[in-house]
């Protein structure tokens, strides 16, 4: 079992996660 991978992808969702969060925060700022 590679857990780089998972680790890797685990990496990535939580910055998807953190951008999400900050461009709603962003739009919902400029409203």
């Amino acid at each position: 079992m590679e857990t780089r991978i998972f680790y890797f992808y685990y990496v990535v969702l939580q910055l998807r996660l953190e951008t999400d969060r900050i461009n709603s925060s962003m739009v919902h700022l400029n409203m």
